[in-house]
């Protein structure tokens, strides 16, 4: 997965996330995919349905 894919494809690469949250910003929302397999988040830009972020670990937050 890279900066950029859809969240469409995130789903169907790597399945269903291990935990889902929602941070709202200044009228932006954005999801974090955490799955624990892979220890890895991915942070999707709501309104864009694209991978803005991707981090190790577990984390949540905005993109830029």
């Amino acid at each position: 997965m890279n900066v950029g894919d859809s969240e469409d494809k995130l789903s169907e690469i790597e399945g269903n996330a291990t935990q889902v949250t929602e941070l709202t910003i200044k009228d932006k929302t954005f999801v974090t995919y955490f799955y624990q397999a892979t220890n890895t988040s991915f942070i999707v830009e709501k309104e864009l349905k694209t991978i803005c972020k991707i981090s190790q670990g577990k984390v949540s937050g905005a993109c830029p």
